[in-house]
């Protein structure tokens, strides 16, 4: 490469070189070169100047090889809280069985849904192999699935769901209460909106406007007047959720059906949508 330098012209930077010296062991250099000259004189020469990144090369190596270890606990982490979640989840449902009707089972039952909506979302922070954020349109739309097929295997009533949910990167501590939220406006919506119906729709959409997070639940069932939206535990989670993130709650209700809004503000850290990330 020294000889390019003369015959070409040209130099070259951060050239590196691992060697083991039988003095002094293994080094780590950066050479850089290039070809120096006064004017009248015909001499060539070149510059050359070594830099030792021995000890600045073992430092990245230990960082990436501890950040690679911190990265696979975590994995672990995640699995073994993933599936602790879904046996609790499983436990209190066994107990729900238990009872044949009544208050009693109905509160387990709601109890080891809301579990299992945690527990989906470790699910899904798995599957993503990621830990800090999950996407908004995997982990609500994963939430809504399960309930309506919970529902479905219990009742036997045709109840479907639309969702609308964008591609959103939802920081961990903010998508455990906004998987909740959904969690119980769904369970609300599939319990009191088709008391007389063996059909209906409930739709959920998450979408950015205005900087803000905009989450919609809508039934096309009976109205408001016959459930109790603002009592109970449910409504109270909900409000509380949304008050921790910083949002409030809309709630309309009709003939035609009741729909329930909030609006909740985009965290710093989660000001980005995933529509135009690169894959990973």
């Amino acid at each position: 490469m020294l000889q390019t330098v003369i015959s070409e012209h040209v130099s070259f930077e951060a050239y590196e070189v691992d060697h083991v010296f039988p003095s002094i062991g293994r080094r780590v250099m950066l050479l850089n070169a290039r070809k120096v000259s006064r004017p009248g004189n015909n001499l060539e020469q070149i510059l050359l100047a070594i830099e030792d990144v021995t000890a600045r090369v073992q430092l990245d190596r230990e960082r990436s090889f501890a950040h690679q270890r911190i990265k696979l606990l975590l994995q672990e982490l995640t699995h073994c809280v993933k599936n602790s979640l879904l046996t609790i989840a499983a436990m209190v449902r066994i107990e729900a069985g238990r009872h044949k009707s009544g208050e009693g089972r109905g509160a387990l039952e709601r109890v080891s849904e809301r579990i299992n909506a945690i527990g989906r979302l470790y699910s899904s922070l798995e599957k993503a192999d990621m830990i800090e954020a999950v996407d908004a349109s995997v982990y609500l739309k994963e939430v809504c699935d399960n309930l309506i097929v919970s529902m479905q295997q219990q009742g036997g009533r045709a109840i479907s769901l639309e969702t609308d949910i964008a591609k959103e990167l939802l920081p961990t501590e903010r998508a455990i209460p906004i998987g909740l939220i959904v969690n119980e406006l769904v369970m609300n919506a599939i319990k009191y909106a088709f008391p007389n119906k063996t059909e209906g729709t409930v739709m959920v959409t998450l979408k950015r406007e205005s900087g803000k997070l905009h989450l919609t639940v809508a039934d096309d069932g009976s109205g408001s007047d016959s459930r109790p939206t603002d009592s109970g535990l449910g409504g109270r989670l909900v409000e509380g959720f949304a008050q921790q993130l910083g949002g409030h709650v809309e709630r309309k209700g009709g003939s035609r059906g009741t729909t329930v809004h909030l609006v909740l503000p985009v965290g710093a850290e989660s000001n980005t949508s995933l529509t135009n990330q690169p894959a990973p």
